[in-house]
Formats: C-alpha cells, structure tokens, sequence
C-alpha cells in the first residue's frame, strides 16, 4: 500500500494542484465576462461582470441553471397569481366585445374593447409561456434562456402598446367630446382627430420601442430599462389624460341629467308621456356619470401603482438587490394593468347596456344610438341636444296651450332625437 501510494505521488508531484468538481462549478461561476457571449449554458453576465445564473429566475448550478430553490418558488406562485388575475380580465374584456358586436358592432365601443381583450390575451399567454419555462427549468419549452428573453420581451411589448392604445381611446374621446361640446361644433367627423393622435402615436410608440428593444437584445439590457422608462412615463400620461377626459365627462353628463330633469317638471301637465322619456333618459345620463367616475377613480390608482411598481421593478432589476420585492413590484405592475383594463371594460359594459335597454323601452321615440349616426353622436346624443332644443323647448311649453299636449310632445321630442350635425347653425 505504502509502494502505491508512493508511486501515485510520484506520477502526481502537485496533487493539490487538480480541483474538484465543486471547485470547477465555483470558478466557473465566478468566470470574468463583458458579454452573455463569454458565458456558456444558461449562464448571463452579472452587473459585477461576472457569468452566473440569472437573477429574475432564481435557478442555481451554473452553467446549466436548472437547480429549484427558494426564489424559483416564489417565482412560480407569482406568476400563477398574475396568470389568474389576467384571466379573469380576459373573461371580462371578452363578455364586453361579445356584448359590444352584439349590440354596437362599430365605432370606438369596438375598437377599444378589442384592443382590452387583445392586451389582457397578451398578457394570459406570456404568463403561461414562462410558467411552462420555470416550472421545467426550461428542459420544455423554450429551451434556450436566450428564446425565453426574446419571448417575454416581445409578448410585453404588445401588451403595452395594447393597454395604451386602448387607454388613449377612451380618454381622448372623452376629451374630444367635451372640447366639441363647449364649443357648439358639430361631431360629424366621428372622432377623426383621436384615430389621427392614435394612429400618429402608434408610429412614433413603435418605432421608439423597437429601437430600444433590438439595442436591448443585440448590444446590453440596460437598454431594456430605458424602454420600461419610456413605458412608465406613455402609461402616466395615458392615466393623466384618462382622469382628466372621466372628470369632464361625468360634468357633461350631470348637466344633461338635471336638463333632462328640469324638462321632465316643465312637461308633466301638458305632456305626461314626454316627462316620462325625459325621466328615463335622465336616469341613464346618471347612469354613465356613475361609470365614467367609477372607472375613472380606478383608473387613475392603478396608474398611480404602475408607476411606482415600475421604478421599484427598475430598481430591482438593474441592480439585482431583492429576488422577491423584484417579483412582488411584478405582480403589482402586472396586476394594475389588469384592473385598469376591467375598469375599462366595466365603462363600455354599462354604456353598452343602457344603450341595449334605451333601444327596448324608446325603439320609436328615443333613438339614443341610432345605427345612421356617427358613433360620438350615438354615445351622447341627448346630451348635445339637449343644449340645442333647451331654450326652443321651454319657449313652447310655455306659449302652446294644454289642449295641444300631442302636438307639444311630438314638438319637444324633436329635438330630442336630433343630433347635433342635424342641428340649425342659430341654435348651436
């Protein structure tokens, strides 16, 4: 034994000198780098230049990266929670634009509900996609960190570019609408100049993003932190524009409402028929006022979550300080989203509803929405006309005796259905 070992010492004068295999893992996993190209396996390139397993996943054993540990787990349940609440926003978002074809198959009710069930679509596939990813340690699909990447990347790009079209939709027909109606023009133009802003800033959105997406993949990820900047501050000024055009809705409509209200009074004598048209029609502007402010108020705290979720993810992600304050910034980010987009679709729903139930009570007399006009003029017609047969409307209640009550009502209703395209320029 003793000759053995003395002839194993004298082929190996260094025996010291040959690592182990928990020594080669060690320094392989502390191998210097400047790009993911020095590194092999699933190994990226570390913010102290060093190949590792990456941070966001929390798999360990480089450079294969397929080890569970506490932060896959973490992972794992978040992303599961985030997939079930962007589920429930599809279900939602799909009932609406069902609801929406059913009823008002054109217009901004179609384009922004699609545009909610797309995102909310978008958003239920990238949580499947890396929920299959994490939960195999990618031995699944995609087996690539790299096509991962991409994946994930590309699916939260056009989920952001959905949610922000749809978001811009709503809010600047409201503003639109409100600007139209301060300044007695009429709504011909069915919002020409939303489709223009919306078509003009998908371009610019696009061109942007892809940039600084293609640099993210091709040259470093900070430039992927630049893009969720840019996404943070688009997603401020969608929320600003939302709240702004929802407060100066629920204004129009509360107007319209008490118009209809003090008509409804004026004409309960004369025409008790015509009071009661104006009574309903009153209880649905009240109706949308509810919504709007609803959905304005829920809007604009989960932009408020967005933006502060977004600079905690940043922070979190580029510095790689905490796994889990990293994915807990995820789900609210996430999160926000998903319940903005619900609160979207809850103002459609309703709008929708009452416009479904105007058309069962009023199909003869009180076409709110009718098919032949343009789709602003359908959202909010009785607002509009009510402010341009108010002063003709009082003056014959006031002068046409009570034996004329039919002729009075088919005189006040007039002007009820008329839009404000239709309208004389004196009166507007």
């Amino acid at each position: 034994a003793s000759s053995i070992g003395s002839a194993a010492q004298a082929t190996e004068p260094f025996p010291s000198s040959r690592p182990s295999m928990t020594q080669r893992v060690e320094w392989r996993a502390q191998a210097p780098c400047h790009t993911l190209a020095d590194c092999t396996g699933r190994e990226v390139c570390t913010l102290n230049n060093r190949c590792d397993c990456p941070f966001a996943h929390g798999f360990a054993g480089p450079p294969a990266c397929d080890i569970f540990t506490a932060e896959t787990t973490v992972v794992m349940v978040i992303n599961l929670l985030e997939a079930f609440v962007a589920t429930i926003a599809t279900f939602i978002s799909s009932m609406t634009l069902l609801m929406v074809i059913r009823v008002h198959p054109k217009g901004f009710f179609l384009s922004c509900s699609i545009s909610c069930t797309m995102a909310s679509a978008t958003g239920v596939s990238a949580n499947i996609i890396y929920q299959i990813f994490i939960s195999t340690a990618g031995d699944f699909w995609p087996r690539d960190q790299v096509v991962q990447d991409n994946i994930n990347t590309f699916m939260t790009f056009i989920h952001a570019t959905l949610y922000i079209c749809a978001a811009l939709n709503l809010g600047l027909m409201w503003v639109e609408f409100v600007v139209a109606s301060q300044r007695a023009e009429h709504i011909a133009t069915n919002l020409r100049t939303t489709a223009s802003f919306l078509y003009v800033f998908a371009v610019v959105w696009f061109v942007a993003s892809c940039l600084l997406l293609v640099l993210c993949l091709l040259v470093d990820l900070y430039f992927f932190a630049l893009w969720g900047i840019l996404t943070t501050i688009t997603g401020a000024i969608c929320t600003v524009v939302y709240i702004a055009g929802g407060r100066a809705m629920c204004g129009v409509f509360d107007r319209a409402a008490r118009r209809c209200q003090q008509s409804a009074s004026q004409g309960t004598i004369d025409s008790p028929s015509f009071a009661a048209a104006e009574l309903q029609k009153a209880h649905r502007m009240r109706l949308r006022c509810q919504a709007t402010r609803r959905s304005y108020l829920i809007n604009g705290w989960c932009g408020a979550i967005y933006a502060c979720a977004s600079v905690v993810w940043s922070a979190m992600y580029t510095f790689e300080l905490s796994h889990t304050v990293l994915w807990l910034s995820n789900c609210f980010l996430r999160c926000s989203v998903y319940f903005s987009l619900c609160s979207m679709c809850f103002w459609l729903f309703v709008c929708v509803l009452v416009e479904e139930s105007s058309r069962g009570l009023h199909a003869g007399t009180d076409n709110l929405f009718g098919r032949s006009r343009p789709s602003l003029s359908r959202l909010v017609s009785a607002i509009g006309t009510v402010a341009v047969g108010d002063s003709r409307r009082n003056a014959t209640v006031q002068s046409v005796p009570a034996a004329g009550a039919t002729q009075l009502a088919e005189a006040a209703t007039a002007p009820q259905c008329m839009p404000l395209e239709e309208a004389e320029p004196s009166s507007q």
